[in-house]
């Protein structure tokens, strides 16, 4: 994990390198135009740099923090009826179905007895994973979603904001304890409800069923 934190970091200063390369020329230029031409060059730079950044930032992602399985691949109606067993289990995860290739890794704050926990961590947002199943590559894109939510109405009503940001999660275990079994063996006390409590053990039981995990801003 700290060797792709160390390449993460490498990517990121890569691409500040490249953004500062790119702005070299019209800065050279600057003292032989006039004043608003530079400026709509400079403005023209802002525009193409907020719409490539956002993408080079993904590619730096998806290459980096990609984990393959060891173990043989399982059908896709194996892996998505495997992980939404996860809804069986008493823990804060649930598992839901948006699709053939689509499901949501949430945590159960509709559910009165967790609710309730997470109202007394005083939570304001939570998590939430976007999974997106590739069938020819045997791999499963997740992405990172945040919610704010409001337990002041916890039990009777939940009420969920409507925007899910996208945020990028780095920090999680994964392995073969950390998968089901994690879930069916911590208890209830112990749980924050981060991120990474969320992700951990959802990556752990993809990689349990043979498929690979990449993960990804869009």
């Amino acid at each position: 994990m700290i060797r792709r934190y160390l390449l993460t970091l490498a990517g990121l200063f890569g691409l500040g390198l490249a953004c500062f390369l790119t702005l070299l020329p019209l800065l050279m230029v600057r003292g032989g135009l006039e004043p608003g031409l530079w400026m709509r060059g400079l403005c023209i730079w802002i525009l193409m740099l907020a719409l490539s950044l956002p993408l080079l930032l993904s590619l730096l992602i998806r290459k980096v923090w990609f984990f393959s399985s060891a173990k043989t691949p399982c059908s896709v109606d194996d892996l998505k009826r495997n992980l939404m067993s996860v809804n069986r289990v008493d823990c804060p995860v649930a598992i839901r179905d948006k699709g053939r290739v689509r499901l949501v890794a949430e945590y159960r704050y509709t559910d009165p007895g967790w609710c309730e926990r997470m109202a007394a961590l005083h939570l304001r947002r939570l998590c939430e994973l976007r999974l997106r199943l590739q069938v020819e590559t045997r791999t499963v894109l997740i992405r990172d979603r945040f919610r704010r939510v409001d337990f002041s109405l916890c039990p009777i009503r939940v009420n969920r904001g409507r925007l899910a940001l996208p945020g990028l999660v780095f920090r999680f275990r994964s392995g073969t304890e950390k998968g089901i079994s994690f879930l069916e063996n911590t208890p209830p006390s112990q749980y924050r409800f981060r991120a990474r409590e969320l992700k951990g053990p959802v990556v752990s039981l993809i990689l349990e069923n043979g498929w690979n995990v990449r993960l990804t801003l869009f």
